[in-house]
């Protein structure tokens, strides 16, 4: 069995949902606790924070290999970077490390291809929404997006870093993301992603009929899957 390396921090609140998928999925398909070792680096979401708004990708992408390369140091068989918006810097980070890295964006079109889907909608944070580097790694795959119009990107932003990193879920803020869902539909979306691994904890496949595509969950589960092949 394989170890896994998560390079969390950037929320605390997704990186425990990482975790506890993992191990929930592992127990509810095999009813024992032999599940796969798994090693958490957490890095400095206010670095991240910062470092985004300054756009300063080049001290993310160092300060996410330095995470790696400690998860590697520490025996990580393969690595996954817990967070959507950090996948902006994934090319450059996995040439920095020998072990391979799961990358989000391919787990995500494996399971919309899977239910027959080639058009979906894309929520995130402003970076996800507005820079290229998921949507044309989903386009690679055949998919096309669609994204929010501006006054929604903006909200569904400041609910992302001022509510949900922190762990503050509201109400309204969950009829926000669904008012979203339905302008996804209408203009032809088949499915939605939520595309930021905080969004799950607002808006989940219980609260609309609009197949959704959970990073998180499919991310964790990849990890899995690739850790019990062994």
């Amino acid at each position: 069995m394989k170890r896994i390396g998560i390079l969390g921090g950037t929320s605390p609140e997704s990186t425990v949902s990482y975790y506890s998928t993992i191990i929930h999925e592992y127990t509810k398909q095999y009813n024992d606790h032999n599940y796969p070792e798994i090693l958490i680096f957490s890095v400095s979401f206010q670095k991240v924070i910062d470092w985004t708004h300054e756009k300063r990708l080049d001290l993310i992408a160092q300060e996410l290999s330095r995470g790696l390369k400690i998860l590697q140091k520490a025996g990580a068989d393969f690595g996954l970077i817990a967070a959507v918006t950090l996948h902006i810097v994934y090319d450059e980070v996995s040439k920095t490390v020998e072990i391979p890295l799961l990358h989000l964006a391919d787990v995500t079109a494996d399971a919309i291809q899977k239910d027959g889907y080639a058009v979906v909608g894309l929520m995130g944070t402003l970076t996800t929404m507005r820079e290229k580097f998921f949507r044309a790694h989903l386009q690679s795959h055949g998919i096309k997006t669609i994204v929010p119009e501006e006054s929604m990107q903006n909200e569904i932003d400041r609910i992302l870093y001022k509510e949900a990193s922190l762990g503050i879920i509201k109400d309204e803020s969950r009829q926000v993301f669904l008012d979203v869902v339905d302008f996804f539909e209408n203009n032809g979306a088949d499915g939605v992603v939520l595309g930021c691994t905080e969004i799950p904890l607002l808006l989940k496949q219980e609260h609309t009929d609009v197949p959704l595509y959970d990073t998180t969950y499919l991310h964790a589960r990849a990890a899995l899957d690739l850790a019990l092949k062994g």
